[in-house]
């Protein structure tokens, strides 16, 4: 199962926001500019790594006052990820600041050898607490609430464009949203499948949510975490991954024992 690489020169695996190629077919950019007054804004975070000398890009979602939930692919390998979170919609914008002083993730290394249940997810907990302005997402309790063609919405601040390469960072930053459909709610026993067709998560997204709006208010279901197979172009003899099909999400649900718990610990 192929994760997609870091915006960085380092080798790991990632989710992203794009817009597709016009030799395929016509596609809108992915996603619309999120607005601070969105909803969407409130407790979608921007988070910037650094290993060694390079850089990379993933999003995340405050679950508490300091307490943000991401991919656990984005924390690199053990003891290597540096990570800030930027609180704005825009990385040029101006807005704080806060370095991340712990990071947990249910397991240590990246083996990745599973085809499902890979529980691609991480907590960070931040020096300091976010800013008054930011609220905690409700994570969604209840795992049956998803089936298979509800809309739910993608988030997250990864490149507006569709191909994979380490010399683009487009659109990367830049907070946007799409809503997108449900294709397999069972995908295994803690991820579920989504629709990226026409637009959804990419490079740089990885670690972002996708939000169940429930009775006018926003819940949490899942954490941006890879591609399938399905995604592969063969082009010019060479095979590419493009975000083209479907995305995995890590089911939140499934794992709220050891979110909760860990979160906690971290306190």
């Amino acid at each position: 199962m192929l994760r997609i690489f870091l915006i960085s020169t380092m080798c790991s695996m990632i989710a992203f926001s794009f817009e597709w190629a016009p030799k395929y077919k016509t596609m809108i950019v992915n996603g619309d500019i999120v607005k601070e007054s969105d909803p969407v804004a409130k407790s979608t975070i921007l988070l910037i790594g650094k290993i060694g000398r390079g850089s990379f890009t993933c999003s995340g979602v405050l679950i508490q006052r300091d307490i943000i939930l991401t991919a656990g692919h984005c924390l690199g390998a053990p003891g290597w990820a540096q990570l800030e979170a930027h609180f704005k919609t825009d990385k040029q914008k101006k807005g704080p600041v806060i370095p991340v002083i712990k990071q947990l993730r249910p397991w240590a290394k990246q083996p990745f050898e599973r085809p499902f249940d890979q529980d691609d997810i991480a907590v960070l907990k931040l020096k300091t607490a976010a800013p008054a302005n930011y609220e905690t997402a409700t994570l969604l309790i209840d795992p049956s609430v998803i089936k298979n063609g509800m809309t739910l919405i993608q988030a997250g601040y990864g490149r507006n464009i569709i191909r994979d390469s380490f010399m683009s960072k487009s659109g990367v930053g830049v907070l946007r949203q799409k809503a997108q459909i449900v294709l397999n709610a069972q995908y295994g026993q803690r991820e579920f499948l989504m629709s990226i067709v026409a637009g959804g998560t990419c490079s740089g997204d990885s670690g972002g949510p996708a939000y169940v709006p429930l009775n006018g208010k926003l819940y949490l279901a899942g954490i941006a975490s890879r591609m399938t197979t399905n995604n592969r172009v063969m082009e010019n003899g060479k095979e590419e991954y493009y975000c083209t099909h479907d995305m995995i999400f890590t089911f939140v649900p499934t794992l709220i024992k050891w979110i909760t718990d860990n979160s906690a610990a971290m306190n």
